[in-house]
């Protein structure tokens, strides 16, 4: 039969030349099947994914780290040694201390937030995700200003934070706030207009790390108490938006929202010869890494990943501060086993948070999934492997009791040596 002579011609081609081959076959009235291959590359898809955990960790650690830099202050000059000269961009009398009210407060505005954006959605995407680009971009021009541009103009030229200067809506500051800021209005400007340049990840990535910084100075959790009402129904909520919503909503609330903004082609209603093109937008509250071999996908990690944790590692890490534990290790490995021993739950926490991170990639590796979903909640193993440990830790050492109402040297700021009743100074002496 005139069936047994049909060929079907198949080539490997570019990404572009691919397109415009779909394109040239519509135009003539033919079709073509164009399948991106993304088999090959296995190894650099692993490259990016190690690449991406290994910054989510380096993050965690600089802004738990960051946090802590009022109690580091508070022992250096309790001890003797020098203080660091920069104040942190958040004094301790102005941060937000985290109750158990305001954890289910929050927990109540990001369920509202999520199931909004969602319907919107299904309304209009790419407005969703411009509104969300505008957020982010005064939420890095604020911060970038607060905790880079403006402290580096005043540590290269501090006399120009002693000069005042007027300007129109923003009213009087120092003339080196006002340059700190015009550096960062030109950072957040640039990554606006280059948003879809191959190279904006690194920007946005870059105030991605700002942001996770000023929000641990800004927000505290001082107990395990809140700290496990908080992070167990997040924990919970990220469960039911990723794998639960679909049996509610038909999709996953989580995956849509996130996957908000993706580029589409469609052919023009007034013009069928016309294919009318809509480049991706995402959403930009999230860390990036280009995938290697795979032109124009990227590995990412939300920044409520990197956030909700942190409090919980930003907590553990002040009060091993304040503990002011003596390290007595020695030998070759001396230095690394005395900062384990000075910062035994910051270290621990850590070490959970790497392992968590890691299975979750693991789990969207192989594959785990309810209901079909492509996505995975990382909290659902970032806080067991963080909270549990540290818990059982504290258990351990006899300090759960303690730790869970709230330890008091985390409220004078008070320094104590080596553990939980013997303290360095007494109320009024720093």
């Amino acid at each position: 039969s005139g069936s047994d002579k049909l060929t079907t011609p198949a080539t490997f081609m570019g990404v572009g030349a691919g397109q415009q081959l779909r394109n040239v076959m519509k135009d003539a009235g033919g079709s073509a099947h164009v399948r991106m291959a993304t088999n090959g590359p296995a190894f650099g898809w692993l490259v990016s994914a190690l690449l991406i955990w290994v910054l989510g960790c380096s993050v965690e650690a600089l802004a738990t780290w960051s946090s802590a830099h009022m109690e580091r202050a508070n022992v250096a000059a309790a001890s003797g040694e020098a203080v660091e000269k920069t104040p942190p961009a958040v004094a301790p009398e102005e941060s937000l201390e985290m109750t158990v009210g305001t954890a289910l407060c929050y927990l109540v505005v990001a369920t509202v937030g999520l199931v909004g954006l969602y319907l919107l959605i299904q309304q209009d995407a790419r407005y969703v995700v411009f509104f969300m680009i505008g957020v982010f971009s005064m939420a890095a021009l604020s911060v970038v200003t607060s905790l880079g541009t403006y402290p580096l103009v005043r540590y290269f030229a501090p006399d120009l934070d002693q000069k005042p200067c007027t300007l129109p809506l923003l009213g009087t500051s120092s003339v080196a706030w006002v340059m700190g800021f015009v550096v960062s209005v030109a950072l957040v400007v640039t990554w606006v207009v280059g948003r879809h340049n191959p190279y904006a990840w690194i920007l946005q990535d870059t105030f991605g790390v700002f942001v996770c910084c000023q929000f641990m100075l800004a927000l505290r959790m001082n107990s395990i108490k809140v700290s496990t009402v908080l992070l167990v129904s997040f924990m919970i909520y990220d469960i039911f938006m990723v794998f639960i919503t679909p049996a509610i909503f038909k999709s996953s609330v989580m995956v849509t929202v996130a996957q908000a903004g993706t580029g589409s082609a469609s052919i023009s209603k007034t013009d069928p010869t016309q294919c009318i093109r809509m480049a991706d937008e995402r959403m930009p509250m999230l860390f990036m890494l280009p995938r290697l071999g795979a032109e124009g996908e990227y590995a990412m990690l939300g920044l409520g990943d990197v956030l909700l944790p942190g409090l919980l590692l930003s907590f553990m890490l002040r009060y091993d501060t304040l503990c002011n534990h003596i390290p007595t290790a020695s030998g070759c490995f001396g230095p690394w086993r005395r900062f384990r021993q000075r910062y035994p739950y910051w270290f621990l926490g850590m070490g959970g948070y790497k392992f968590g991170l890691f299975l979750a990639f693991l789990a969207n590796t192989v594959g785990f999934t309810i209901f079909d979903v492509k996505g995975q909640p990382a909290l659902l193993y970032l806080v067991p492997c963080t909270l549990g440990p540290m818990a059982l830790y504290a258990l351990i050492r006899g300090e759960l009791g303690y730790l869970w109402d709230g330890p008091e040297c985390l409220q004078t700021l008070v320094p104590m040596q080596g553990g939980l009743y013997q303290p360095l100074l007494k109320e009024g002496d720093v």
